[in-house]
């Protein structure tokens, strides 16, 4: 196979085993962007712990995180990944839907532990998936460009934190869901409005929604 600069190549030569590492390069990532960007946040100002203890949690989780790598590698090769991988995966699913319902600084910490540890733990052993989709000839190049397209889609996570003005958490993905997003559907101007007294009920609500988290905040 020719070797030239075309990022391009191997949608071409592979095309469903690119869209494949594509998918779990998004998965695991826009899973990790938007835990890493939503986290802070939320413990800082919505659990209302402040910057320094936020900073405190966060290091011994990132600590903490380090072995998960190799717990995670070391299993698979005990019991084989494709059991190893959703042991981890899964409880870190429902540990995020439970973190959003958590007020204590203990509970948090040591939930938020634990999820940290799980989520962190997969990627080594489950991105090592994509260099086995690949011949050896055009590998690097294949994981490079699905590793640029799954970036290029999961850096929409931080984006995707504030749905409209009512929503506490990140919306989920595959890999690993976001707690779940609370809004009340009835608040949202789904339909267009039919005449000049729905737009005026809907102006009022907005208003009273826009007063309500100016005085949460």
């Amino acid at each position: 196979m020719k070797k030239r600069l075309d990022i391009f190549l191997p949608v071409r030569e592979y095309p469903r085993e690119m869209l494949t590492a594509t998918l779990l390069y998004f998965f695991y990532l826009f899973t990790w962007i938007g835990w890493s960007a939503w986290m802070p946040q939320y413990l800082a100002n919505e659990k209302h712990l402040g910057f320094q203890t936020t900073a405190s949690y966060l290091s011994i989780w990132m600590f903490c995180a380090i072995f998960a790598y190799y717990l995670c590698g070391w299993l698979c090769d005990l019991f084989g990944r494709r059991y190893v991988i959703p042991s981890f995966v899964l409880p870190a699913a429902i540990l995020l839907v439970v973190m959003g319902y958590l007020d204590t600084p203990a509970s948090l910490f040591w939930v938020g532990l634990v999820l940290n540890f799980l989520i962190t733990g997969s990627f080594g052993a489950g991105l090592g998936y994509n260099t086995e989709l690949f011949p050896t000839q055009i590998r690097g190049t294949a994981v490079g460009s699905a590793f640029t397209f799954g970036t290029a889609a999961a850096s929409s996570a931080p984006a995707n934190r504030r749905l409209d003005c009512d929503v506490a958490f990140d919306r989920g993905s595959i890999a690993a869901p976001r707690p779940l997003v609370r809004y009340d559907r009835t608040d949202l101007p789904l339909r267009r409005p039919r005449n000049d007294a729905q737009r005026a009920h809907r102006l009022r609500r907005a208003k009273e929604l826009i007063r309500h988290f100016h005085h949460r905040a």
